[in-house]
């Protein structure tokens, strides 16, 4: 991957495996020979814009498991007509915020009990670290960034009967220029954009750390997790503030 696809600062540790369900992002490509088994066409639309997730009795919304018992969720397109509903009430203000000023978020999960997390996609490393240093200024208790590089990692594709079927067998390699051109072209008609290149933030609260290797912010968490609510109320009200502008490319 060439530089310019980097990270220009990481604001805090990088998360070295996901740990809440809507970190996994769906991308919009066939398998082929799934597909040449196929009666007809995979679009975007059969996968950004159908209720491919469903709430689960412990609040969480994700699509369900894989064939191998793996957990995914699904991106879907803010202009889907049922978008709220793929997304988990306690962290839906803030999503909705983000929504309301354009901001394009692929990622989202309130954190059941810990971690409260949103990602977002810019199509620039400059206005993502803009919206960065004012998100970071608020000083918001718990509250980290992370610039990630990609954010695909789940393989979709027919069966023989046209259903859409997901699946984390897929093996990526993000620094193949064939795949980051995959995962533009798939966000382009997720959401009607046309940029060249994404790049994403994501922002959490009241992490999940391990007491030994991160002792500090362990006790952090456990200090500030009766109020992730009102953390996650903080960070809706930033957004929709006038420090934070609204976003219109």
């Amino acid at each position: 991957m060439s530089n310019k696809n980097r990270p220009t600062k990481d604001h805090s540790g990088i998360f070295h495996a996901p740990t809440s369900f809507h970190e996994y992002v769906v991308e919009a490509k066939q398998d082929v020979s799934q597909q040449q088994e196929s009666t007809q066409d995979l679009t975007i639309f059969d996968v950004a814009f159908k209720k491919h997730n469903k709430e689960f009795a412990d609040g969480r919304i994700f699509g369900g498991y894989d064939e191998e018992g793996r957990y995914y969720a699904v991106t879907v397109s803010p202009y889907f007509d049922q978008f709220e509903s793929q997304i988990e009430s306690g962290i839906r203000g803030v999503v909705n915020a983000l929504k309301g000023k354009g901001y394009l978020t692929c990622s989202s999960c309130y954190g059941h009990p810990k971690r409260s997390m949103v990602t977002i996609c810019f199509p620039s490393e400059e206005t993502r670290s803009d919206f960065s240093k004012i998100i970071k200024k608020a000083d918001i208790p718990t509250l980290d960034l992370t610039f990630k590089d990609t954010m695909v990692n789940v393989g979709v594709n027919l069966d023989k009967k046209g259903r859409v079927n997901f699946t984390k067998s897929l093996e990526f390699d993000h620094s193949f220029e064939s795949h980051r051109k995959m995962e533009v072209d798939s966000f382009n008609e997720t959401f009607f954009r046309s940029y060249d290149e994404y790049f994403f933030l994501q922002i959490t609260l009241v992490d999940d750390y391990h007491p030994y290797i991160n002792p500090i912010k362990f006790i952090r968490t456990i200090k500030y997790l009766p109020l992730k609510d009102k953390l996650l109320n903080q960070l809706e009200s930033l957004v929709l503030s006038d420090e934070v502008p609204m976003f219109l490319q």
